[in-house]
């Protein structure tokens, strides 16, 4: 009765986690897509652009292994908690802010919090399902993700228009001040930790193999859902306006969102390291003929799937590589290497795109996801490493 009852505790840090992060994405997604637009309305030219979205994920990727350090010693939750509360304030200097210079910065501060909180989720959630539930428990998390992603620039593209980007990014402020407050009351600490000396993680062959197919993937990604040329294709060769911008991506997230825990279920069935393959690729070749096609939505729509796809399953694999006492550690250290593999991309890609366009681009970027599911072949999940 009493392990019964705990593991009905942990397995609700799945609809904490779940429902707040959808909240914070919703109200994220209301403008996210505009920022590109808005750093150039206040100055900003196409290289401060690329070269911002470089920064973001340098940062998003540094501050991941000691987010995942710090988690493997004191606990997932307050890796997830205080983050939450710095949304609020960051938030809120970025809406104050009239220079692209300090919106760009306080939106990098932004994604280094994030980054603290990243290797606690794929553990809590990880450590809060059966072993045979881990895809469905990753789907969970990734469909309010993807609905908020979908269902954000839906009302983005209507309130855009009222308070324009300036006031959807307070409502962000306030959202991740309710969102702060919920984390803080309901989650729970899978396992204790206070005073748990950390065991020595070992790098083994599958977590090499791991890392560097994934750091190709990420890669891939800043060339597309990561990076801003999704967003500055639409506004400069398909002449979008803002509004029509945020709708567009918002049809195509709609299918991606109800898709989601079809992506939980064939990766528990068909394993994460096929769905994550495949997916990567997929994602990646519907990108460029929706470019070469000048912007057909079925494609947009495809792409938006299989990325989905790809979130669910990658995280499955990883949880099948580690270990609870390391598994932090290794989606910090993953998400270091990857992310500043990654981060390079917006600025190689805003290059290519000025001197060859954009089918070029998302050509170079097929060419990596390949690589990519090439290099994954070598990566085992048959069982745990120990």
């Amino acid at each position: 009765m009493s392990f019964s009852l705990a593991s009905q505790k942990k397995s609700r840090n799945i609809a904490v986690i779940s429902v707040t992060s959808f909240l914070l994405v919703f109200s994220l997604f209301t403008w996210l897509f505009l920022l590109p637009i808005y750093l150039k309305n206040l100055g900003a030219n196409d290289f401060l652009i690329g070269l911002s979205y470089s920064l973001f994920g340098l940062g998003y990727t540094l501050a991941q292994f000691f987010g995942g350090y710090l988690s493997d010693r004191f606990g997932r939750k307050y890796l997830i908690v205080i983050p939450t509360w710095l949304f609020f304030i960051l938030y809120m200097l970025m809406a104050l802010s009239n220079s692209w210079v300090y919106v760009a910065a306080f939106y990098l501060l932004v994604s280094i919090s994030s980054a603290f909180q990243s290797p606690s989720f794929t553990s809590m959630i990880a450590e809060s399902v059966d072993d045979e539930k881990v895809g469905m428990g990753f789907a969970a998390f990734e469909f309010s993700i993807m609905l908020g992603i979908a269902l954000g620039p839906f009302v983005g593209s209507s309130l855009v228009n009222m308070f324009g980007v300036r006031g959807l990014i307070i409502g962000s402020a306030f959202v991740s001040l309710v969102a702060a407050i919920i984390r803080q009351l309901g989650l729970i600490e899978p396992t204790k930790r206070q005073g748990k000396t950390l065991k020595k993680f070992v790098f083994k062959r599958n977590h090499v193999w791991f890392i560097v197919a994934g750091s190709f993937m990420f890669l891939c990604l800043s060339f597309t859902i990561n990076g801003p040329f999704l967003t500055l294709f639409q506004e400069e060769v398909l002449k979008l306006k803002e509004s029509e911008i945020n709708m567009l991506f918002g049809v195509a997230g709609v299918p991606a969102a109800i898709l989601c825990l079809v992506a939980g279920w064939l990766t528990d069935k068909l394993g994460g390291k096929k769905i994550t393959a495949v997916s990567i690729v997929i994602h990646a070749l519907s990108t460029l003929l929706w470019v070469y096609f000048g912007g057909n939505i079925i494609f947009l729509i495809v792409s938006f799937v299989f990325v989905q796809f790809f979130y669910v399953s990658y995280q499955t694999v990883i949880a099948k590589i580690t270990t609870e006492e390391n598994r932090a550690r290794f989606a910090g250290l993953f998400g270091t290497i990857s992310g500043l593999v990654a981060s390079v991309g917006p600025y190689m890609g805003m290059y290519v795109k000025v001197e060859a366009g954009f089918v070029a681009r998302f050509k170079i970027c097929l060419l990596f996801s390949v690589l990519s599911s090439l290099l994954l072949t070598q990566v085992t999940t048959s069982e745990r490493s120990k």
